[in-house]
C-alpha cells in the first residue's frame, strides 16, 4: 500500500493512495468469517451459513468497507507525516474503477491547502492603547456598588422593587390547585427584580405580607433550565415536567438598606485585618481597584484593536477555492441554507482570519489548553448571567452551564477563539510598540463600543 502527497497551484495539496489486494484480502476474509459466525439463516443453524453464501451476500460490501477503512487510514498517516495543513476535508475525485471486480485501485483526494499569512509583530508595528484616567465620579460608583454590596436587609411589610422574598412555593394543577405529588419547597428565596419576565414580575408588585401570589417560575427565569431547576431544587431535564403556575405564599419580606461608611463596612470589604480606617483612604482603595477594572478593560480594548490589525494585514493569499467550496456547500446543504458569492466570502473572510491567528499564536508560543478554553468559558458565562441579573448563583449552576456550552460545537470553537485572541493579544503587547492615550470612563466606553466622538 502506497501514498504519494504533491502540490500544485493554486495551493492546492494531492494525497493519492494506491491499494492492492494483499493489502485488504486478509481483513476482509477475516470480517466475513466473522459474519459467518453472527448469522442466522433459515434453514441453517447460527453460525452454519456456507462460507460461500456469506460470501456472495457481504462480500462487496465489505470489500468496499475495508478498501474505504484502509485507505482513509493511509490519507490521514499521509497528512500528518508530510505536517501538511490544510482547511476543510479532503475532497475525493472521481475516479471509473470497478470495485467490484477490480483488485488493485488508486484514489486521488485534493485538499485546499492553508495560505500562510506573515503579520508582522515588531516595534515597528504602531498599535493605540488607552487607559483610563479614574475621576472621582468612577470613585462615587464603586462607593455606591459597595454600599449595596455590603448592606444589610430589614423586615417589612410590604414588598418594594428591590425587595427579596421568602416564603412557600407550591406547584399548581390545570385548576390552580395544588397539585398531586407536585413540588413543594419551604423557605424559598424569590427576587421579582431578577425576573425575565415583566407580566410575571408585576405579579410581585406591592405584594405584601402572607399574601399568596400564582406565578410562572419558567417563565419569570426567561425559560432558562439550568436557572429554573436551581430554584426549584430538581435536575435541568425535570424542567419541562414542571414548566407550569406555583403558588407562593409570602412569609417575609426583606428590605435591603445600603451600608453606611464606617468600620464595619470597611472590614467586610477588605478584611479584618485592614488598615483602612476613614473615608479618604477607603476611597484611595477603591480609586486602585478602578484602576485594575480599568486595566482589564484596556487589555480588551487592545484585543479589539489587535483584530483590526490582523484582518487590515490578510491580504489575498492564493487559495484553491474549487477544492474548499464544495466542502463549504455540503454544509451549508445540511443546515438547509444556500452557499451564494456574498456567503462564501464570508466564511472565506473567516475562516483566512482565524487561520492567520493560530498561526500568530503558534509562532508566539501561545498554547490554548482545555483548562483555558473552561476558564474562558467560565468567564464567559458568569458575565452574561450578571448581565441578566444573576449575582453570585452557585458553582453548581456554572458547571452544568459549562459543561453544556463546551458540548456545543459552535459555542466551543467561538470560546476557543476568544481565548485565543485574548492570550495572542497579550504576547502582541510585548512585541508592539504600543501609543498609550489616557481617556475618560465615558470616553472609553465610546471607543469600546465604536461609537464616534462629538468631535468627530
Amino acid at each position: 500500500m502506497n501514498s504519494t502527497f504533491t502540490t500544485e497551484a493554486p495551493r492546492r495539496g494531492v494525497v493519492t493512495v494506491s491499494i492492492e489486494a494483499a493489502d485488504y484480502e486478509k481483513a476482509v476474509k477475516d470480517q466475513l468469517r466473522n459474519i459467518r459466525q453472527r448469522m442466522d439463516m433459515p434453514g441453517f443453524r447460527k453460525g452454519m451459513v456456507p462460507q460461500g453464501i456469506v460470501n456472495k451476500k457481504y462480500g462487496l460490501s465489505v470489500k468496499i468497507e475495508e478498501i474505504n477503512k484502509m485507505v482513509g487510514d493511509k490519507l490521514f498517516e499521509t497528512l500528518r507525516e508530510n505536517k501538511v495543513e490544510y482547511l476543510g476535508q479532503p475532497m475525493i475525485q472521481p475516479n471509473e474503477q470497478d470495485l467490484e471486480k477490480g483488485s488493485d485501485f488508486s484514489f486521488s483526494f485534493h485538499l485546499a491547502l492553508t495560505p500562510d499569512f506573515n503579520i508582522p509583530l515588531s516595534q515597528n508595528v504602531k498599535l493605540p492603547f488607552y487607559t483610563v484616567k479614574v475621576e472621582e465620579k468612577d470613585i462615587d460608583e464603586a462607593d455606591k456598588y459597595m454600599r449595596r454590596a455590603y448592606g444589610s436587609m430589614q423586615q417589612a411589610e410590604v414588598m418594594g422593587e428591590e425587595d427579596s422574598l421568602y416564603g412557600l412555593l407550591v406547584e399548581l394543577d390545570e385548576n390552580g390547585q395544588p397539585k398531586e405529588n407536585g413540588l413543594r419547597k419551604e423557605n424559598c428565596l424569590l427576587l421579582p427584580k431578577s425576573f425575565k419576565s415583566e407580566d410575571e414580575k408585576a405579579k410581585f408588585t406591592g405584594t405584601s405580607l402572607h399574601s399568596v401570589i400564582r406565578f410562572n417560575p419558567y417563565k419569570a427565569d426567561g425559560e432558562t433550565d439550568a436557572i429554573t431547576a436551581n430554584l426549584l431544587g430538581i435536575k435541568p431535564e425535570e424542567v419541562a415536567d414542571h414548566s407550569g403556575d406555583f403558588n407562593f405564599e409570602v412569609e417575609k419580606i426583606n428590605h435591603f438598606v445600603e451600608a453606611t461608611l464606617g468600620e464595619e463596612l470597611y472590614k467586610k470589604a477588605f478584611g479584618e485585618e485592614t488598615e483602612i480606617k476613614d473615608e479618604a483612604a477607603y476611597r484611595a482603595e477603591l480609586a486602585k481597584r478602578r484602576e485594575v477594572e480599568y486595566a482589564a478593560g484596556s487589555n480588551n480594548l487592545f484585543a479589539n484593536k489587535f483584530i483590526e490589525y490582523v484582518k487590515a494585514n490578510l491580504g489575498t493569499p492564493e487559495f484553491d477555492r474549487e477544492t474548499f467550496r464544495p466542502f463549504v456547500a455540503d454544509i451549508q446543504k445540511k443546515n438547509n441554507e444556500e452557499l451564494t458569492e456574498e456567503s462564501f466570502q464570508a466564511i472565506i473572510d473567516y475562516v483566512f482570519f482565524t487561520t492567520a491567528l493560530r498561526q500568530i499564536a503558534k509562532a508566539q508560543g501561545v498554547e490554548v489548553t482545555e483548562e483555558v478554553i473552561r476558564q474562558e468559558a467560565l468567564g464567559e458565562l458568569r458575565q452574561q448571567m450578571a448581565a441578566y441579573g444573576y449575582q453570585g448563583l452557585p458553582d453548581s449552576i456554572f458547571e452544568t452551564l459549562v459543561k453544556s456550552h463546551l458540548e456545543d460545537e459552535n459555542k466551543r470553537a467561538e470560546t476557543e477563539l476568544n481565548a485565543t485572541v485574548r492570550l495572542v493579544a497579550l504576547d502582541a503587547q510585548n512585541k508592539v510598540t504600543l501609543e498609550k492615550q489616557e481617556v475618560t470612563s465615558e470616553e472609553f466606553d465610546k471607543l469600546f463600543n465604536n461609537i464616534p466622538s462629538e468631535e468627530a
